[in-house]
């Protein structure tokens, strides 16, 4: 979460020069003047369109979309199509490899903004310099990986946030790179949440890491950082005013809980998740209870109004069509209900938990104390119970005692 506290209590605010001069420093904090603005870069990349390249498999080509968000708005509406800023397209074919070259001009104008632009106030009838700081950048993992130069989902410490280390599976034959928090496949005790919230990455240690890459030796050495720190170097973004890489970088609710946790925990609960035999498992829904859900879902859709969610489909047979927009609705007002009797006591109160969560995610009034306290509490509990209740062969015992 951005510290705005921290931000609107600056003494001061340094703006790195464009072009090797030394850096500027203003007088004042952010936000002093009520006209200043505060904006949010969101960014994420999708498949525009396929081709048949020289070989028989398809290529794809990426897009990029790069769009502003101006966070002076009421959070109602600031991400109304009428008001947000776009900012361009990056076309890449393949793996987007160097963002920061398309970002640069972007940079340039984030800067000249920091220092102010003269403009027209016609309510006051006066000329003022109007700000605007970015604060917050927005998108999904390997989105947020490219922005900061990081190695991301697939690299040995992909968290933007933690220190966790991921461990490769020798077992597989791709020897795909696992995260488990708290014990392994071996049954070996590996981190506590409150020990992972205990040392986070932080704002300096980004830049003191990347510093160590740019200035190693070698290129092995250069490699070898890359690796452990999981970084590739000094992100476009870095020293913008406003930008913090501990807390400007949050994690994107509709990809780790609606593209991700709820349709994991749907493979789960049927027994199609990965190749991970879950048969006799307490928590394994019957066939026919999925199935009977499924068609409850599709009759229920003649009852509720297209304002509040478009036609969904049977979730047991056109799960995998389902959107971010199809998975919401179906958690916090169709699940609650559909698996209520059907999960165990201690699975459907698993599932409560995380839909308390949900909503007070996505509510406008969590304040940055409640974020920090009970509400950081109840997502650290659920991470400990989803490997006791859904991994109940790779976890051990373990206490909820410490504060987190």
């Amino acid at each position: 979460m951005v510290n705005t506290t921290e931000l609107c209590t600056a003494k001061k605010i340094t703006v790195p020069s464009a072009g090797g001069e030394e850096d500027e420093t203003l007088s004042g904090c952010f936000f002093w003047d009520d006209r200043d603005v505060a904006l949010g870069l969101a960014l994420d990349g999708f498949t525009f369109y396929e081709t048949l390249g020289r070989s028989v498999q398809k290529t794809k080509y990426n897009t990029w979309s790069l769009i502003l968000i101006n966070y002076n708005l009421d959070p109602t509406i600031r991400t109304h199509r009428k008001y947000i800023m776009p900012l361009g397209m990056i076309p890449e074919p393949g793996v987007l490899k160097d963002i920061g070259s398309f970002l640069y001009w972007l940079r340039r104008e984030l800067l000249s903004l920091a220092k102010g632009v003269r403009s027209y106030d016609s309510l006051n009838q006066e000329i003022f310099l109007l700000r605007a700081f970015l604060i917050i950048v927005i998108g999904d993992m390997p989105a947020i990986a490219h922005i900061m130069d990081m190695k991301g989902h697939i690299g040995k410490r992909p968290c933007r946030t933690c220190w966790i280390k991921g461990k490769r599976d020798r077992s597989k034959k791709d020897s795909s790179m696992h995260y488990p928090v708290l014990t392994d496949s071996n049954h070996t005790a590996r981190y506590t949440i409150v020990n992972l919230l205990r040392n986070p990455r932080t704002h300096k240690s980004f830049f003191r890491q990347a510093r160590e890459i740019v200035n190693a030796n070698t290129l092995a050495k250069a490699d070898d950082l890359r690796t452990h720190y999981g970084l590739n170097g000094l992100s476009m973004l870095w020293g913008l005013p406003g930008i913090n890489f501990e807390r400007s970088f949050p994690h994107d609710l509709m990809h780790l809980i609606f593209l991700n946790t709820c349709p994991n925990l749907v493979a789960w609960w049927t027994g199609t998740f990965k190749d991970i035999d879950t048969t006799g498992d307490r928590f394994q829904i019957s066939s026919d209870d999925w199935k009977r859900i499924g068609e409850k879902i599709v009759d229920s859709m003649g009852f509720i109004p297209a304002y509040f969610i478009r036609q969904l489909p049977n979730i047991a047979t056109l799960g995998h069509t389902y959107l971010a927009e199809g998975w919401c609705f179906w958690l916090l007002h169709i699940a609650p209900y559909a698996l209520e009797g059907v999960l165990p006591p201690e699975y459907y109160t698993h599932l409560l938990d995380l839909i308390s969560i949900v909503r007070q995610a996505i509510s406008f009034t969590l304040t940055e104390i409640e974020v920090l306290t009970t509400f950081q509490q109840q997502c650290a509990k659920w991470v400990e119970d989803y490997e006791q209740y859904v991994h109940p062969f790779l976890a051990l015992p373990f206490s909820h005692d410490h504060p987190i």
